[in-house]
């Protein structure tokens, strides 16, 4: 039996005098696509960051109608009262285990992030995991949440707060007032 047209045409040899679809060939087009540069540890949280607070946001964004479509109970929406809320409990569950990883790894004594900012972070894995229940309780929004991943993901970019807190002034015993 002859072998089939299109099978003729991928063995067939190039004007080289190899074939179309070789070892080599297969190797080089598999590996093409790792030709992109090595990314930082850096990067690679605010890429994590980024991707789970879009969902955070899209999901908050549909979440704000439950009460206007009706699912209240006693006066307050339930989050699972909206079609939205599948996507609303995967983006909350993404996010929960992001920082359940970053809770544990300033929790470890080799960290060697500053104290007070591992004692920061941690706090703040501990506020997510409490405002995600009233999230998905329907109590609260994710707009905290969404909030809080950005301020991480500018601290991972180096941008730091916006402005500096302006001073505080002070009150001397002759009562002339200054700032510190």
């Amino acid at each position: 039996m002859p072998a089939p047209a299109g099978l003729l045409r991928r063995t067939r040899p190039m004007l080289t005098g190899r074939p179309h679809v070789n070892a080599q060939l297969l190797a080089e087009t598999a590996y093409s696509g790792l030709s992109a540069p090595a990314r930082s540890a850096r990067s690679i949280e605010y890429a994590v960051f980024a991707r789970i607070t879009r969902a955070l946001a899209a999901a908050g964004a549909d979440e704000a109608g439950p009460a206007a479509r009706g699912g209240t109970q006693g006066g307050r929406a339930r989050a699972r009262d909206f079609a939205g809320f599948p996507a609303l409990a995967a983006a909350i569950h993404d996010n929960l285990r992001l920082w359940a990883v970053i809770a544990a790894d300033v929790a470890e004594p080799g960290n060697r992030l500053p104290e007070a900012l591992r004692a920061r972070l941690f706090y703040l894995a501990e506020f997510t995991r409490a405002h995600s229940r009233a999230v998905l309780a329907g109590k609260a929004g994710t707009a905290a949440l969404v909030e809080i991943n950005t301020a991480v993901m500018r601290g991972l970019r180096g941008e730091g707060p916006a402005a500096p807190a302006p001073p505080q002034a002070r009150v001397d015993p002759a009562g002339a007032a200054r700032g510190l």
